[in-house]
């Protein structure tokens, strides 16, 4: 599935499977192309959810914990579709469930690329076929 991502930042939200919370993780793209986590912000403490490291600045509010100033550059962005976790993606204000894209227990791998008119064409054609 190839996205166009005009304000390059987006959102990959969750259901934890432990604490049943929804998690919603930020990220936004650098001038590098880089993926970077900039927060992530979560209902209540799970198994796997972030702690903040040195320079992180954690928030609690009646709503949600939200650890932010992440700055983590994500190398190779692998996500597991889980069967309960009900993943989404908002990107400039469209939000995209994935499992309507791609089945329970699939890994994704996410990326950013530049392309040219042709290959995004070229592209979406393959995506109508497939």
């Amino acid at each position: 599935m190839i996205l166009k991502i005009d304000n390059k930042k987006f959102i990959i939200s969750y259901t934890h499977s432990v604490n049943r919370g929804r998690v919603r993780d930020f990220y936004f793209i650098d001038r590098d192309g880089n993926i970077v986590l900039d927060k992530t912000r979560f209902v209540s403490y799970g198994a796997g959810i972030a702690e903040p490291e040195k320079n992180e600045n954690i928030v609690i509010t009646d709503d949600y914990i939200e650890i932010n100033n992440m700055n983590r550059i994500i190398k190779n962005f692998y996500l597991f579709i889980g069967v309960v976790a009900n993943h989404t993606m908002m990107i400039d204000d469209k939000v995209i469930e994935l499992d309507k894209f791609f089945a329970p227990q699939t890994n994704i791998k996410i990326e950013y690329k530049k392309l040219s008119i042709f290959d995004y064409i070229v592209s979406f054609i393959y995506q109508i076929n497939q």
